[in-house]
Order: C-alpha cells, then structure tokens, then sequence
C-alpha cells in the first residue's frame, strides 16, 4: 500500500489519503479507487488481507515458470523468459482450508502481455495440463488497434458465462471484486462494468485462488488482496 500526500499550502496541514492501489513514476493519482459493493450479499469475516508492505511483507508463492518479487509496494508477477507454460500464483498458502462461498477483492495494474486470469481450481492432487474450473480472464490483443476483453469462463463444459469489451490501459490502476455464493458468480471491476451468471462447478469448495499470467516485460502488479465470507 502506498500513501499518496496531496499539495496543500504550507499554513495547512498535509491531507493524506490511502490509496488501495499500487504506482508508478509514470501514474499520477489523483483519488482513491472506488469501493466495490458485493452484489450476492454482505460481507462478513476477513479471511485473507494482504497489503504487501511492512517489515514482515513476502511476495506470492508462484510455479517455477514465474517469478514473484515485492516491487511499488505491491507484488510482481512475472512469467520466467524461457519458460514454456504460463505463470501461476497462490493468493495463499495451503495452511488454508479450502473456499467455499467468498468475496475476493484485489487492485491490479497490467502494462502488458495478452492475458491474465484470476483462476479457481477443485480441491486435491490436479492433472497436468487440466485447466482449473472456472476463471475471470483478461485478455489484451497483439494489434493495439483492437480492444481487449474480460470475460468469466466456466470449464464445465467450456462455455463463456459473460464478456465484456474493455482497454486495460499501461499504467492504469483496476479494482476487481470476484463473488461467489451458491453456485452464482458476480464480477465488477473499477471501469463501471460488472458480470453475473451461474457458473456450474463454482459451488464446489476451491483451493487457494490462483493468478496465471503469461509473458510481459513488466509483468502483472497485485496489491491489497482481500477475502471475505458472507455475512
């Protein structure tokens, strides 16, 4: 988490906000994020807050195609050069006991590469190359003509549950919040736009959420994650 100090003059004192975001040299802040209101229900007990700062902060424990590292005070996710799979990070550890129904909120800046996913896979031992079971993708086309997209994808079977055109635009602060309750999916992000549809295996307890990248100089940055139960 960073503190942003707006300009006041000298005979004030200085306001500071704190921005649930993550910047760059190049990103001027200029407000807060907006706050996210759940659409399934209220929120309840915090199951995970990561801000990625403080003495004690660690990055995300990542696949050996990537690399995870503690940058803008917030994580980098980066897939390694050579490497021929995408990468893949855990929210959390596997001391965890697994989701069931939950709220997930987390701000991102993308600056490039083709796509990111927030990712949930069943419980137990998976099979490699079996995709997880559903995911939020996003997605950003080679030609910067066209526009990108996010989408939710169910893997039972493979169907588009809802999509949405959308510009991630490089060094762009987003917020997502992810919901899911009793089999049903809503997704808003930070631009206005939001999805909602039912989703056939997201009522099955999942591991630790994941975040699967692919390749991009600057990687994906991740900061102020945050679970909830419903109330």
């Amino acid at each position: 988490m960073l503190i942003f100090q707006t300009p006041t003059p000298t005979a004030m004192k200085p306001t500071v906000i704190l921005l649930f975001a993550f910047l760059s040299p190049g990103v001027q802040a200029t407000e807060p994020l907006p706050e996210l209101k759940p659409l399934l229900g209220e929120r309840g007990a915090a199951v995970l807050t990561e801000t990625f700062d403080g003495p004690n902060a660690k990055p995300l424990d990542v696949i050996p195609a990537a690399k995870s590292e503690l940058a803008e005070g917030a994580v980098r996710l980066l897939k390694r050069p050579k490497a021929k799979h995408p990468g893949i990070a855990f929210i959390y550890g596997k001391e965890h006991p697994p989701l069931h129904d939950f709220i997930l909120e987390a701000d991102f800046r993308w600056d490039d590469g083709q796509q990111f996913n927030f990712q949930f896979a069943k419980p137990g031992k998976t099979e490699h190359g079996v995709p997880p079971e559903f995911f939020i993708r996003c997605g950003r086309p080679k030609n910067p003509a066209r526009p990108g997209f996010w989408d939710i994808t169910d893997n039972a079977p493979r169907t588009t549950v809802g999509k949405h055109a959308a510009t991630f635009t490089p060094g762009q602060l987003y917020r997502v919040m992810i919901e899911v309750r009793d089999g049903e999916v809503a997704v808003q992000l930070s631009n206005g736009q939001s999805l909602r549809g039912t989703c056939n295996l997201a009522s099955t307890p999942k591991r630790p959420p994941q975040i699967g990248f692919d390749d991009g100089a600057s990687g994906v940055l991740v900061d102020n994650i945050k679970i909830f139960a419903f109330r």
